[in-house]
């Protein structure tokens, strides 16, 4: 039976991959949209902030990120390493910006944001996701001649990446440098460095977060929250996961219903973000819970599935790094708002409020749809000769 699942899961069928990559992204994104507005009904209350101005907001990230995606599906394969090189040396800037200079903007201890003018605040951060993933596989395959050498494994993929992560870690963001950690192993691996290599620098990633983390109060009270050994504190550090658990609890097996959740009347932090899990769990239950986890595996299955079934190293890279990245951000939000890892603020993917993370996200699978589309085209190719060859021999 395990044979069966295996095979089923590596088949080469991209008409089938397409819609289990197309399907499980628009309804995240239209789940997520109806989630957002849900917890900014009442999130505004009490607020100088119109409702329906952040959810346009959102409305028109998401908007701006189906573009993207259109776009990207229908682009050349050169145009994506144009893309890889030029969008790196724009989130190198700004996240230089964001450590450096006053454009930078601190959320919540977090300075991931970047300010320009009058436009919307941008995080550089999300950007980053799916323009390292393209870098990385535009590397790989120019160097498809030399990968095989040691110093060609590491350079310029590991400096790269670590300076990004660097970067996203002087503005105090764990979660996101936990995230581009994975992305930067599996793009490694993918590459080709020994599984030795990556263990042991594993090992010391650990323990250079370990260190962060004691040298951090705030960490290590989240931590402490974590265990629960700290929850008598005067500033209740275990408030914001009793209550997104007493949400989840709350919602049963089906739900209080949209827009009926209770802990969104300002007993529960980032309701709208980063915990917007719970009010998902709240109003529509544990079946609408278990109905997004297995719109996320779907999705993940149909990536991987292009990933294994592509020909050339650039598209296995890049579909690889990416399927990480959701996977691993998607495990690390619920594990958080379950309270299976502590609060280190990383969004759900498609679905938590925030433009930049929707709109690079969703891009993100225009690239994965564009990778398939040229999957498609070569196995018409390939059947057309095949039956040209028949006749022929006929």
């Amino acid at each position: 039976m395990l044979s069966r699942f295996t095979a089923w899961l590596e088949k080469d069928d991209p008409r089938v991959t397409f819609y289990l990559i197309l399907v499980p992204t628009l309804l995240l994104v239209a789940l997520g949209l109806v989630m957002v507005l849900s917890s900014l009904t009442v999130e505004s209350i009490g607020k100088d902030v119109s409702v329906l101005g952040e959810f346009q907001r959102q409305a028109i990230a998401a908007g701006l990120g189906l573009l993207a995606m259109i776009v990207l599906r229908r682009m050349q394969l050169k145009h994506f390493h144009l893309i890889a090189w030029g969008g790196l040396v724009i989130v190198l800037i700004m996240l230089l910006l964001v450590a450096f200079t006053p454009l930078g903007v601190e959320v919540n201890g977090n300075r991931n944001w970047l300010r320009l003018g009058p436009l919307p605040q941008i995080q550089p951060a999300e950007i980053a996701k799916p323009v390292f993933a393209l870098w990385a596989g535009s590397v790989v395959a120019r160097k498809s001649a030399v990968i095989h050498e040691f110093k060609h494994l590491l350079i310029p993929i590991l400096p790269v990446g670590m300076v990004i992560i660097g970067l996203v870690m002087y503005g105090s963001d764990l979660g996101t440098t936990l995230v581009l950690s994975l992305m930067l192993a599996v793009a490694l691996l993918l590459a080709g460095v020994p599984k030795r290599w990556l263990i042991l620098g594993g090992a010391a990633g650990l323990l250079a977060v370990g260190a962060l983390t004691a040298l951090s109060a705030n960490r290590m009270r989240r931590i402490y929250a974590w265990l629960g050994t700290n929850c008598d504190e005067p500033t209740h550090p275990c408030y914001q996961t009793e209550q997104g658990l007493n949400a989840l609890a709350a919602g049963g097996w089906t739900g209080l219903g949209l827009g009926q959740s209770r802990v969104k009347w300002h007993y529960l932090p980032e309701a709208k973000s980063d915990f917007v899990f719970t009010i998902l769990g709240e109003e529509l239950g544990l079946l609408g819970a278990v109905f997004t986890i297995l719109l996320f595996i779907i999705l993940a299955i149909g990536l991987y599935r292009t990933a294994v079934n592509a020909e050339d190293k650039f598209s296995r890279v890049v579909l690889g790094v990416m399927l990480i990245w959701i996977v691993g951000q998607t495990f690390i939000n619920i594990a958080m708002v379950t309270r299976l890892m502590p609060v280190i603020g990383v969004p759900l993917p498609f679905i938590s409020y925030g433009g930049s993370a929707l709109i690079a996200t969703i891009g993100a699978m225009g690239i994965a749809l564009n990778i398939n589309r040229r999957q498609h085209t070569q196995q018409l190719e390939l059947l057309q000769e095949l039956d040209d060859a028949k006749k022929t021999h006929t």
